[in-house]
């Protein structure tokens, strides 16, 4: 004797599932019968039981030992070949769940008698499968003599039970009783998702003609509807959050989001992601840094698994520069009995400046009761401003920050240290001066709980900085042969900057060719690399196609620039082509990465290359007019020289 402990959960909108009786309470052998039950809601969530076995007893119910079919799907009726094995005057049927716990067995008794006259038998091997698009599924369909039938058998599949596009091919269409043949059903083609009967016909004269259905639940995988709607490429200006948006996929049954500060989506970049969304959009649990690039990318998902995240998309968070204070003083006491009061507590600025944009980032406040409280800032000329009045019932505890492009109001309970949109606006306060002394005031309209105090606030003053955006000059195809490599010239792919040199105009690579690959100066390039305008003019920059089937092929990038100016995310075509014009001039690794400063140049001139070569360099200075000014050894691995 042994036990074992299980759990289980019960559903009460489905079930009792019931076994029926057969309609016929003599069986024999050979013979293709029908069990049929009541489904009861099983095949549907939250139980979700697709599949079923078949066995029977020969002892009333005793064992259940006589495998009929397994695998079958969960619809209510399955048809069994009756095997010798099954021979039995108190036979009974069980369906049991095949990926579930529960099961049922008919009420009563029938008979189960030898084979009276010749025939034969076919049992598909599969009889009902999933299946994710494209595929190619193989069954074996096995065959069988009863009383010594030995006639072939004709196969062929009913054409109106499969939707167009569906290819199916036998090994044999002259089936031998004994014998098994291949039934190929090739769904490379269609488009289609949902129950698809597959119904194998065998005719053989003298006889009846056998029907054997196969149910294949098919998924499709296509999800070339899905595309990213919000935020848009290259949307810039972005505070603190932003609503995500997509199409809603067809054949997608949840999303994968993923929000990182690199293409590549590395786990040390990764912002934030979430899994199971069965909506098209997402609002972020965190807020965004200022002054920061992300990429965005969205997965789909059904009964088959994750499809292709799409191509990622890049925004960035507002260009700002915000001065913070805080009180800095210890807390300040709340009494938690008595009449209403009025608590206060100060910051003294003593930075002048006109206000163009200000925050809270954090309001620490203890007290019993948060729904008694309102909090009001007010400005050094008198300007009051609400902040939070009397909200949540929940807590204790108001800990959060106010800001008017949050994205969401006050969430209850206010104690999440997030930032929301404060009662009124803080936008009152724009032309007033920052100096001066700054009020938080407490106000409680109704004490009878706990004492409770005011921990600490902040307060900060933010000012937009304004970027000067690159400007894209060129962006033209270039021309490769198959299986060979061409530079990327300045004349086919060149930005430019009013406020940068070329050294610190930076391609990053947020997308790789599908047919070659990029180098830079011999060197394979990946997503999240960097290159910079100035190798692109020293000749630096190559494209090898690899794989001559393709006619174009193309790469993704974004520009940036120090002070935060972005070009979105573009694309540089490739034509592979054999008559292709493709550029002989070449440059050095060391003169590519040759860079000269200052300039204009005072009393020192610093020369800085990029390759570290194991030898000695010489070093020759001349003037506009060719004459030589110095000249000088230097070794190659300083990679730098003054």
């Amino acid at each position: 004797v042994d036990w074992k402990q299980l759990h289980f959960f019960t559903d009460e909108n489905a079930g009792p599932f019931l076994v029926n009786d057969p309609v016929v309470t003599d069986w024999f052998v050979g013979d293709y019968r029908e069990v049929t039950w009541d489904v009861a809601n099983t095949d549907q969530g939250p139980v979700n039981c697709k599949r079923v076995n078949i066995v029977l007893s020969t002892d009333g119910g005793e064992t259940f030992d006589v495998v009929l079919v397994e695998n079958v799907a969960n619809s209510g009726s399955a048809f069994v070949t009756v095997p010798e094995a099954a021979l039995s005057t108190e036979a009974r049927i069980m369906v049991e769940a095949a990926d579930n716990v529960f099961l049922n067995v008919n009420r009563n008794d029938f008979n189960v008698l030898p084979a009276v006259a010749p025939t034969f038998t076919l049992e598909p091997e599969i009889r009902f499968t999933e299946v994710c698009l494209p595929e190619v599924i193989d069954i074996d369909l096995n065959s069988g003599s009863i009383l010594d039938f030995a006639t072939p058998l004709s196969l062929s599949v009913d054409e109106a039970s499969i939707p167009e596009g569906v290819v199916t091919t036998f090994s044999t269409d002259n089936l031998v009783p004994g014998a098994t043949a291949t039934l190929s059903v090739d769904l490379s083609d269609v488009r289609f998702s949902g129950t698809l009967e597959v119904t194998v016909i065998a005719a053989v004269e003298g006889q009846d003609t056998a029907r054997r259905t196969i149910i294949l639940d098919v998924t499709d995988n296509d999800y070339s509807d899905l595309a990213t709607v919000s935020p848009a490429e290259g949307t810039g200006g972005i505070i603190l959050a932003a609503n995500f948006e997509w199409t809603d996929a067809v054949n997608a049954d949840t999303y994968e989001i993923e929000i990182a500060t690199s293409p590549t989506f590395a786990e040390n970049t990764i912002f934030e992601r979430a899994a199971g969304l069965s909506n098209n959009e997402y609002l972020p649990l965190e807020f965004f840094e200022a002054n920061t690039l992300y990429f965005w990318r969205i997965r789909p998902t059904n009964s088959c698994g994750p499809g292709a995240w799409t191509a990622p998309n890049s925004f960035r968070t507002i260009n700002s520069a915000c001065n913070s204070f805080a009180y800095d003083g210890n807390p300040i006491g709340l009494p938690g009995s008595g009449p209403s009061f009025v608590r206060e507590s100060t910051i003294f600025i003593e930075q002048s400046g006109t206000i163009s944009d200000i925050n809270l980032p954090n309001v620490n406040v203890l007290y019993s009761v948060s729904s008694k409280v309102t909090l009001t800032l007010v400005s050094p000329a008198g300007t009051r401003v609400v902040l939070y009045k009397e909200k949540c019932f929940s807590t204790n505890r108001i800990d959060l920050g106010f800001d008017d492009d949050a994205p969401v109001e006050v969430a209850c309970p206010p104690d999440d240290r997030r930032v929301f949109i404060p009662e009124g606006s803080l936008a009152d306060f724009v032309g007033e001066q920052t100096l001066g002394e700054w009020k938080l005031v407490v106000a409680v309209s109704e004490t009878g709980g706990a004492a409770g105090s005011i921990q600490g606030w902040e307060i900060e003053f933010c000012a937009d900085i304004a970027a000067v955006p690159p400007q894209a000059i060129n962006n033209t195809a270039t021309e490769v042969l198959p299986l060979g490599r061409s530079v990327i010239l300045k004349e086919k792919l060149n930005v430019t900057s009013p406020a940068f040199m070329n050294d610190e105009v930076q391609y990053t690579i947020t997308d790789l060719p599908d047919a070659g690959r990029l180098l830079l100066y011999g060197t394979e390039l990946m997503v999240g690399d960097t290159f910079q305008q100035d190798d692109i003019n020293g000749l630096g920059l190559f494209y090898e196609n690899t794989d001559d089937s393709f006619d174009v092929d193309d790469f993704g990038f974004l520009v940036t620039t120090p002070d935060g100016g972005y070009l979105p995310i573009s694309y540089h075509d490739i034509i592979v082509t054999e008559d292709a014009v493709t550029s002989n001039r070449t440059v050095s690794a060391l003169d590519a990465g040759l860079v000269a400063f200052p300039n204009p140049v005072g009393d020192v001139l610093s020369i800085r290359w990029e390759v570290a070569l194991n030898q000695q360099l010489s070093v020759e200075l001349f003037d506009l007019n060719g004459r030589l000014l110095q000249r000088t050894s230097v070794a190659g691995a300083t990679k730098a020289a003054s």
